[in-house]
């Protein structure tokens, strides 16, 4: 649609032209009205239509006086002048002002479909050969982008010129659309951010590999115009509902250290995995994840893959959802220390939770049969753009497969312990790892087990693991077998610790059940 002013002096004449007509159906809209000269003038320069259409006498400034100024400065649509005068002389001055058609007062209808027809075809060829060197100029001045970041090619400053990139500035600014995008959705967001900066001048819009390039004039300096930046380009393509992430690098004075900017933005996105705030992010920052070594809590002392997956195991099987973000806190803590990478964290997280899944279906029935279910959820991982949302995603699952599991909150922290020791008397069990997982002061949590028990800790483990021995024992399993699968990595301890409980040894135990049940 071409935008239309309509300018007259007669309130009536200018309603009666934006009713007379079908605009929509002749291509136009009308977007505004104005009553004299000065008005037509002020509009104009805010609105820039591509159709003025204005009465040739008017109190003040003529219509044709506005033209002539609106000439002068430049201003390149098309008029239609109106005029209740039959006058050759007006005609051919307004000819001379490259007035676009001549029509006499009162209006009629058929003749000013004409004329707008007529005054449309010009503005489709314009248009058309606008776009077309606007094509060619956008093609030849990627070339060169592309060739300086790419191909080291040095550029006179004519050459710059000639393109209209001799600028007092450069910075090159990176865009990521987070999709398994194809070649055309790719083309897609290109083109809006070409129309994003097209209408502002600020900039050229070139390809950089996977990601989209701005090249800008005028430097994004301050937090505010980074900020706006951010938002102006999620508003723009908001349409293909895909995460967006962005980088800049330094602003440079040379078109020669363009590339040093582009270098900087691209490391910057190619650690977008760590990006916390939605912004433009710029190096010397603190853009993402950190956690110096140095600051490592006493929680974090000791933890390896092992101890992460036997506690989020711990924390799927006690149904604790305050455990699981423990876990996954100490997770996100533990691997910033470190210098895995993407991969390496999707990798291991994705294993974690496998692992931890799959001991939970060993539990019963019930626990197997939901855990399954929430197995196919592991390569949704992989498709996480960030290690926040990679961590929130396993939480939300895992956070719903505990709702499913339930929680009978009739039963104690001590009748939970019981039952937790109980499945799992093979695991490396600790009052403090038990305290740690059930958010307990390990000294008190020991008390309150003995007062229910009547036992300590260590005791009525030990007595859990000799029933669970005696049963692998039955089962013809030989000695140093039961003692791994119990949790005794010293198997003349197990012996020791089973001959005191059984009175008897482990071999001459199963070797007497086997003579029994012959």
């Amino acid at each position: 649609m071409y935008s239309v002013l309509i300018v007259d002096d007669e309130p009536m004449i200018r309603e009666g032209l934006k009713t007379i007509i079908n605009w929509e159906e002749e291509g136009y809209t009308v977007i505004d009205t104005a009553s004299n000269g000065r008005e037509a003038i002020e509009k104009h320069h805010h609105l820039n239509p591509d159709l003025t259409i204005l009465d040739i006498r008017m109190p003040g400034l003529t219509g044709l006086e506005v033209i002539e100024h609106l000439r002068k400065e430049g201003k390149k649509g098309q008029f239609l002048i109106l005029s209740g005068h039959a006058d050759f002389d007006y005609a051919k001055k307004a000819i001379s002002f490259g007035v676009g058609g001549y029509l006499l007062k009162p209006v009629d209808e058929e003749e000013m479909v004409e004329e707008l027809e007529r005054i449309k075809a010009r503005l489709d060829k314009e248009q058309s050969v606008k776009q077309r060197n606007t094509n060619e100029d956008f093609f030849y001045r990627e070339h060169v982008i592309e060739s300086i970041l790419h191909g080291g090619q040095v550029w006179t400053a004519e050459d710059v010129k000639k393109y209209d990139l001799y600028w007092p500035s450069y910075q090159v600014v990176l865009i990521e659309v987070y999709n398994e995008s194809s070649t055309h959705m790719s083309t897609e967001i290109k083109k809006e951010m070409t129309d994003l900066l097209a209408s502002s001048k600020r900039g050229i819009v070139f390809t950089a590999g996977k990601y989209i390039g701005c090249l800008l004039k005028t430097p994004l300096v301050t937090n505010d115009e980074r900020h706006r930046f951010y938002d102006e380009t999620v508003m723009t393509l908001k349409r293909f509902s895909s995460p967006v992430y962005i980088a800049a690098g330094t602003g440079v004075l040379h078109m020669e250290e363009m590339k040093t900017s582009y270098n900087e933005a691209l490391h910057l996105l190619e650690e977008r995995f760590f990006f916390t705030e939605p912004s433009v992010l710029m190096r010397r920052e603190d853009y993402g994840l950190s956690m110096p070594i140095e600051e490592r809590g006493e929680e974090l002392q000791g933890l390896d893959e092992d101890k992460i997956t036997d506690t989020l195991y711990y924390a799927l099987d006690i149904r604790s959802k305050d455990l699981l973000s423990r876990v996954l806190d100490h997770f996100q803590q533990w691997v910033l220390t470190e210098d895995y990478t993407e991969h390496e964290i999707k990798n291991m997280i994705t294993k974690i939770a496998a692992v931890a899944l799959n001991k939970l279906s060993l539990v019963n029935s019930e626990t197997k049969l939901i855990a399954t279910e929430h197995t196919a959820m592991l390569s949704a991982l992989y498709q996480q753009p960030t290690f926040i949302a990679l961590l929130d995603t396993l939480q939300l699952q895992f956070s719903e497969l505990i709702q499913k599991l339930g929680v009978n909150s009739k039963d104690t922290v001590i009748k939970q312990m019981i039952d937790f020791i109980k499945r799992n008397p093979g695991d490396h069990l600790k009052l403090e790892v038990l305290a740690e997982v059930f958010n307990y002061n390990s000294s008190y949590l020991g008390k309150l087990f003995k007062n229910y028990t009547g036992e300590s800790f260590n005791v009525f483990l030990d007595k859990v693991r000799m029933e669970k021995a005696k049963s692998l024992l039955e089962e013809g399993l030989k000695v140093h077998q039961v003692s791994d699968q119990i949790g005794y990595a010293n198997v003349d301890y197990f012996h020791t610790k089973f001959k005191k409980y059984m009175g008897i040894s482990p071999s001459a135990y199963r070797d007497q059940y086997k003579q029994r049940q012959n």
